[in-house]
C-alpha cells in the first residue's frame, strides 16, 4: 500500500478517547477500532474504575462524633444541626472547625 495510507495510520495511531458528555473533560472510555471480530466497526472498551475516595477530616470526625453537629432529617431535605450553640464555642474551637467544615463542603455526595 501507500506510505501514508490507512494501513500505516492504523499501525501508528493511538486509540482515540471518547468525548465526555457529562462534564466537559475527556471520558475514561477508550474507542477501540475493529471490535471483537476485527471488523471495521468501533467498540467501546470498559471504563476505568474510579479511584478510591480520600476520606476527609470532616467525614472521619463526623463518623467518630467529634463534631458539634448531627444529621437533621427534615422531610425531603436533609442537613446538619448544631448540637452545641455556635456562640458557646470558643475561638480555638472555631479556628480548628472552620477548615474541617470547608473540607466537608468539598466532598462529593
Amino acid at each position: 500500500g501507500r506510505a501514508g495510507g490507512p494501513a500505516a495510520q492504523a499501525r501508528t495511531s493511538r486509540p482515540a478517547t471518547a468525548p465526555d458528555t457529562h462534564g466537559g473533560g475527556v471520558s475514561s472510555e477508550v474507542l477501540v477500532q475493529g471490535g471483537a471480530r476485527g471488523g471495521g466497526g468501533v467498540a467501546r472498551a470498559a471504563p476505568r474504575p474510579a479511584p478510591p475516595r480520600r476520606r476527609t477530616r470532616f467525614s472521619m470526625m463526623f463518623d467518630e462524633g467529634d463534631l458539634p453537629v448531627k444529621w437533621a432529617h427534615e422531610g425531603a431535605a436533609n442537613g446538619i444541626r448544631w448540637t452545641t450553640p455556635v456562640c458557646a464555642l470558643d475561638s480555638h474551637q472555631l479556628t480548628h472547625l472552620v477548615p474541617v467544615f470547608f473540607e466537608g463542603l468539598q466532598e462529593a455526595a
